[in-house]
């Protein structure tokens, strides 16, 4: 059954013609629900794109493993929920290696991130089919808009094409 969804007023509505929907950001702490939601949803949920995302901090279900089609966007200057807590298991980086895993991607040395210049997108290999597993990373803080020379704001547009996969 076909749903409609309303998200970024630049990509207005979709249409969804599929039994399991797809889990659209519209702000920055819509990420850790996303996140949340992703854990033990993906039956429900086909894909998900978690802005500034965090793996605490919040309510967690216990996890089932299954594969979910999963993107990330993480500013490298993020002091609310960053890339990654020196050590701990917490932060976007262990989230985006969490979902990796679950989606039987190759997991990388380490995974590429942005350093200078425009953002950074990391698309893991060798996922299982239909659940690629993306990360992007940006010079910001904890933010949903981030612009560059590539886009005014990049972040909608690197979703809807993520989205658009499937």
């Amino acid at each position: 059954m076909p749903c409609s969804m309303t998200f970024w007023p630049s990509l207005k509505r979709i249409s969804v013609s599929t039994p399991r929907a797809s889990l659209p950001p519209d702000s920055a702490s819509v990420g850790m629900i996303t996140y949340s939601l992703s854990t033990n949803h993906q039956k429900d949920i086909r894909a998900a794109v978690g802005i500034a995302p965090a793996n605490y901090n919040i309510w967690l279900p216990r996890k089932t493993h299954e594969p979910i089609a999963w993107m990330q966007t993480t500013g490298m200057g993020d002091t609310t929920y960053p890339w990654d807590q020196n050590g701990s298991t917490n932060g976007a980086k262990w989230l985006g290696l969490e979902k990796a895993e679950d989606n039987n991607c190759t997991i990388p040395g380490d995974i590429p991130t942005w350093k200078n210049g425009d953002h950074v997108c990391y698309d893991f290999e060798g996922c299982d089919e239909n659940h690629p597993t993306k990360v992007c990373t940006f010079n910001g803080g904890h933010q949903a808009e981030s612009n560059d020379s590539t886009s005014s704001n990049w972040i909608p547009d690197v979703s809807w094409e993520f989205f658009s996969q499937f």
